[in-house]
C-alpha cells in the first residue's frame, strides 16, 4: 500500500474518532445537564456540552483526501474564529448590557 493511500486511512481513522468523541462529550454535557443529583455536574454540563459540540464540528471540517497542512491550517483557522468569536463577546457584551 502506498504511502498516500496510508496517510488518507489514517485521517479518516482520525476524523471518524473526532466525531465520536465529539458526540460522547455532547452527551455526557446533556446527560450533566439534565441529571438533578448534583450542583457541581450541572454547573459545568454546559461547558461539556459546548466543548463535545466543538469537537464534533472540528471533526467534521477534516476532510479525508486532504494533506497533513490543508488539515492543519483548518484546525487553526477553525480554532482562531472560536477565539475572535469569545473575545469579541466579552468584549461586546458590557456594551450591549448598558
Amino acid at each position: 500500500m502506498s504511502k498516500a493511500k496510508l496517510a488518507t486511512r489514517d485521517f479518516s481513522h482520525l476524523k471518524t474518532r473526532i466525531e465520536i468523541l465529539g458526540l460522547v462529550l455532547s452527551l455526557v454535557g446533556l446527560a450533566a445537564i439534565l441529571q438533578p443529583v448534583s450542583l457541581f455536574l450541572y454547573s459545568y454540563g454546559f461547558y461539556i456540552l459546548v466543548l463535545g459540540a466543538a469537537v464534533s464540528l472540528l471533526g467534521g471540517a477534516i476532510v479525508e483526501s486532504s494533506s497533513t497542512g490543508h488539515i492543519t491550517i483548518r484546525i487553526i483557522s477553525f480554532f482562531a474564529i472560536i477565539i475572535i468569536i469569545l473575545v469579541l463577546s466579552i468584549l461586546l457584551a458590557p456594551l450591549l448590557v448598558e
